[in-house]
């Protein structure tokens, strides 16, 4: 490469290229910054866990009461986030799908069904606002805000509607009595989430908390945890 690469030839490109410069302009917004780079990884992860607590705020905030539970899928976080300077690309990069936020109500014995049956899939999936552990396809131990699932209590769960329809082959529809609608895109939440972190004068420090313990055994149960 030489000077002649600073030499504009061909006039009808770059008025093209410059015609999508207010288009790509917002997405180079800086929204906030993060202490460390976060890497996607199986069965838990800072990224996942991050994104899952900021859906289920958001999705709080924005129907007006508590939400309990937060569940994500690992198939729907497309990149990592980078350390330093957070732009709204990097998290259109992430979350790169219209999938919107929803509300669903459930019972206790509802909810416990819907995670048995993530993890019958064999997979486990982000969630947020639980612990548990799991032995194989089993769970076998499961808490809800540091309490056992009562399983007559009524929950509410922050999801996407990807994963409300059996995406993923998860149906939350199938466990839930009814659902409303937030109508906020899960990359415009976490976007919102962030800018909120920001205004605070906070970074994003997540670290992995250990909320999924996955064991080969039963035997293998801390029964005192």
């Amino acid at each position: 490469m030489d000077s002649t690469y600073d030499n504009i030839t061909d006039f009808s490109a770059t008025k093209l290229i410059s015609s999508y410069d207010s288009l790509l302009q917002p997405l180079q917004r800086i929204v906030g910054y993060s202490e460390r780079e976060l890497v996607r990884e199986q069965p838990e992860s800072a990224i996942a866990d991050f994104a899952v607590d900021a859906m289920r705020e958001m999705g709080a905030k924005s129907c007006g009461h508590p939400v309990d539970v937060g569940l994500l899928n690992f198939g729907g976080i497309r990149n990592d986030m980078p350390e330093g300077a957070v732009r709204v690309y990097d998290i259109y990069s992430i979350f790169p799908f219209n999938n919107t936020v929803i509300v669903a109500k459930m019972t206790g014995k509802q909810l416990k069904e819907l995670v048995e049956d993530i993890t019958a899939n064999g997979k486990i999936q982000p969630m947020s606002g639980v612990r548990m552990t799991v032995a194989g396809r089993k769970i076998v131990n499961l808490t809800v805000g540091g309490k056992p699932v009562d399983e007559t209590a009524t929950y509410y769960l922050a999801t996407i509607d990807f994963l409300y329809g059996g995406g993923d082959r998860i149906f939350v529809s199938r466990h839930c009595e009814s659902f409303e609608s937030t109508s906020l895109f899960i990359r415009d939440a976490l976007i919102d989430y962030i800018d909120g972190l920001t205004a605070e004068g906070k970074m994003i420090a997540t670290k992995k908390d250990g909320r999924v313990k996955v064991i080969k055994n039963v035997s293998e149960l801390d029964l005192d945890e």
